[in-house]
């Protein structure tokens, strides 16, 4: 953020080159992105994440369109969009909200919590599309009805599974194994966005 104006009620933001990664795609709803791109994308947006969190902030809406992207000059990504995000250090460990974006929401979302650990979830799910593992993810539920209706209920838990299933046939090396480390179901065992900068910096593309 460059400026605000309290009184015109406006906010001037920078401008990023690129396109959002959602728009990297080809006719069948893969990503376009090379290898070493994709490994740009992980270790920048990792610092991102890792930078937020160290602050309490939660973006909360991590996705393939709220990430900028540009291969020109040099692979660059920047997080984008914190219309979701919140200090959790105000609102406490407890705090939720039923908002987010269906196929990036965490596993502990079903238990009604939200952390940065949800953050590092929603990369993962676009990493996942980044390395063509996986089409252009589409809504396809209505979150307020996870909690009301057995059928919405049901339609996440299957997407949950098809996302094991994505990283069961992730190789155990490199990138792809930090990926597998981001989409672990329990909280406590996830990867940090932290200790994804630090291995990022290590890992050889793959």
């Amino acid at each position: 953020m460059l400026d605000t104006n309290r009184e015109e009620l406006t906010i001037t933001l920078r401008h990023e080159p690129g396109r959002s990664l959602d728009r990297h795609i080809d006719a069948d709803t893969k990503c376009t992105l090379s290898p070493s791109d994709c490994h740009a994308l992980l270790h920048q947006i990792s610092c991102a994440l890792a930078f937020i969190h160290s602050n309490s902030i939660v973006h909360d809406d991590v996705k393939p369109d709220n990430i900028m992207f540009s291969s020109v000059p040099f692979p660059h990504a920047v997080l984008i969009d914190f219309g979701a995000a919140f200090n959790q250090a105000v609102l406490g460990k407890d705090y939720f909200i039923l908002a987010g974006t269906p196929l990036y929401v965490p596993p502990e979302f079903l238990d009604k919590k939200k952390g940065p650990e949800g953050d590092v979830w929603g990369f993962g799910v676009t990493m996942l599309y980044a390395m063509r593992k996986l089409h252009l993810p589409e809504i396809e539920f209505f979150i307020p009805n996870i909690f009301s209706d057995w059928e919405t209920r049901k339609e996440m838990e299957d997407w949950l599974d098809e996302i094991e299933e994505k990283v069961e046939e992730l190789q155990g090396s490199g990138d792809q194994e930090l990926v597998r480390k981001m989409l672990v179901r329990k909280v406590e065992d996830r990867i940090t966005a932290a200790e994804l900068v630090m291995e990022s910096e290590r890992e050889a593309v793959v």
